[in-house]
């Protein structure tokens, strides 16, 4: 899959190569009932869609503003003889049925999109235990913002890095203090990241906190 971000958007352009489906059915035409079953099968399906992106109340709103299905290397094979009898009067049954598929597949995609969407956001925060000096400190981050803009797509997490108990409780806490945005090459794609001095005083703080940075000094003071 190719993604191209834009302003508030995405454009995403993927393929699904060796498309198949079996099928079976029934019908009437003219009258006359009939059975016939088959399959579907395509070298490629191409789909261009763009995908506008809006972070509100905590959850990301994706919606599709277009989008483009285009098979190619159809075959339509009907086991029945009335695909013969109509391609015998010329009705193009195959065009149909490209079309009926490449519908299918656009509406399939803009049901599914806002659903995909807030899957990966749930599957990008994260729980994690970290090991350090014996304990498992419990690091946790939920994203606080999501952005598109034409340079790429932008994540920012708000985190807390916790001892399994506190030593300290009566701690001062942490300063925090702004950070400012890494800047990736869109040509190259790059994924980078920047890590906010206030999440490297939570992890200080926590390692604290937790006993980690105790030492005992030997001998007289």
């Amino acid at each position: 899959a190719y993604v191209t971000p834009w302003d508030g958007g995405v454009d995403v352009l993927f393929v699904m190569h060796d498309f198949a489906m079996d099928w079976t059915g029934t019908g009437v035409l003219s009258e006359v009932g009939y059975t016939g079953s088959g399959s579907i099968r395509a070298s490629a399906m191409l789909m261009a869609m763009s995908v506008a992106l809006d972070w509100r109340e905590d959850a990301l709103d994706a919606s599709v503003l277009g989008i483009a299905v285009d098979a190619s290397g159809f075959t339509f094979d009907f086991d029945n003889f009335m695909y013969e009898a109509m391609s015998f009067f010329g009705m193009d049954l195959d065009m149909s049925v490209v079309g009926m598929i490449e519908n299918t597949f656009a509406n399939m995609m803009v049901e599914r999109v806002p659903v995909v969407a807030r899957e990966m956001i749930e599957e990008m925060n994260f729980s994690k235990g970290v090991p350090a000096a014996g304990q498992s400190y419990l690091f946790e981050g939920s994203i606080s913002d999501l952005a598109a803009t034409q340079e790429g797509i932008w994540v920012a997490y708000d985190t807390t890095f916790a001892p399994p108990v506190r030593l300290h409780p009566t701690a001062p806490g942490y300063l925090t203090r702004s950070v400012s945005l890494p800047a990736p090459s869109p040509s190259t794609q790059e994924v980078v990241g920047a890590m906010g001095l206030n999440l490297v005083n939570q992890v200080f703080y926590g390692l604290w906190d937790g006993g980690a940075l105790d030492m005992e000094m030997p001998g007289e003071a």
